[in-house]
């Protein structure tokens, strides 16, 4: 009898501990699975990233490549002793199934890719291949100090946001009483700066995708020459749906999507 009884309980310690080691070594069967350790999922990646690229016909090419919580980029390339303004590529980007290199989408057959390291970025070859050779750190781009803190509450906490461009128009602040700016307390969720003439405050609302709501906007009752611009810039701010933080530059969307206004970061 005693026999049996331990035959039984030894069956039934196999049976659980076989049932339990089904469940850990099946995915999907209820077991819980976490990410594996990507650059996506691990790094610190948003930011701007700098560095000195090799030339066929100059002494080299300065490269600024910006990346974004929203997946848009922005890659800034300034040939040495030939250009002063730079060539931009915009555009959207994707992930790899690895995690740890993004894919420029232009609408290129040929699409410009990236390693994604610890505050550093390896542009890629066509292969998707990183470029070995004497000038491989060449094709290492480095994070600036400025992109360290990406957090985008904290980047537009930053200072002062210089308005520079309303509705596709560059801003001359020299025909305007005061410089438009917009500053951020993200503590009390709130905003303050000037419109042009008058100074401004109220609330905003930022949410993980993006998207940004400013409420209870108002405003000082003082007249100046100029009031179009002010008019302009406080209308778009009760439209603004969405933002694009591109290194210190800021950009609001209305709800299509479009950009309305473009301002540039000064720390104060």
């Amino acid at each position: 009898m005693k026999t049996s009884a331990i035959t039984i309980i030894i069956i039934f310690i196999s049976i659980f501990v076989g049932s339990c080691a089904s469940k850990t070594s099946v995915p999907g069967q209820g077991v819980e699975t976490y990410p594996q350790h990507t650059s996506q999922h691990s790094l610190d990646w948003a930011g701007t990233y700098t560095g000195t690229t090799p030339c066929a016909d100059c002494p080299g090419i300065e490269t600024t490549l910006t990346l974004n919580y929203d997946n848009t980029l922005r890659l800034a390339s300034v040939y040495q002793d030939r250009d002063v303004v730079p060539f931009v590529e915009e555009g959207h980007f994707e992930w790899n199934t690895d995690g740890n290199t993004i894919i420029l989408k232009n609408g290129k057959t040929n699409a410009r890719q990236f390693r994604v390291g610890e505050n550093r970025i390896f542009i890629l070859n066509s292969d998707g291949e990183k470029i070995e050779g004497n000038l491989a750190d060449m094709y290492i781009l480095n994070k600036s100090q400025q992109g360290m803190s990406t957090q985008p509450e904290d980047a537009l906490a930053k200072g002062q946001w210089k308005l520079t461009e309303l509705d596709g128009n560059t801003i001359d602040t020299t025909k305007l009483t005061e410089a438009p700016f917009l500053k951020f307390t993200p503590k009390e969720k709130r905003i303050n700066g000037n419109a042009g003439c008058n100074l401004f405050f109220g609330n905003y609302e930022l949410n993980s995708d993006s998207s940004i709501h400013f409420s209870q906007i108002g405003a000082t009752k003082r007249f100046c020459p100029n009031m179009s611009v002010e008019d302009r810039f406080l209308k778009a701010l009760n439209e603004t749906a969405g933002m694009k933080l591109q290194g210190n530059r800021l950009i609001f969307l209305n709800g299509d999507e479009q950009e309305m206004m473009i301002l540039e970061n000064q720390e104060d």
